[in-house]
């Protein structure tokens, strides 16, 4: 079975800040994952993918 569609979002946490931001990224597949920023371990990335059947 084909996928009908695909969404993907990345979420940016800054703890620091205690702002949250998203960013739909319809070009971008398979980011499903979480990572903190290296340089600044109070910024965490989220990274998920919506598939519609």
């Amino acid at each position: 079975m084909r996928p009908r569609a695909r969404t993907s979002l990345l979420f940016r946490f800054d703890a620091g800040q205690g702002v949250l931001s998203v960013t739909h990224t319809d070009g971008l597949h398979g980011i499903d994952g979480m990572e903190f920023c290296p340089a600044d371990p109070s910024v965490m990335y989220l990274g998920l993918e919506r598939v519609v059947y």
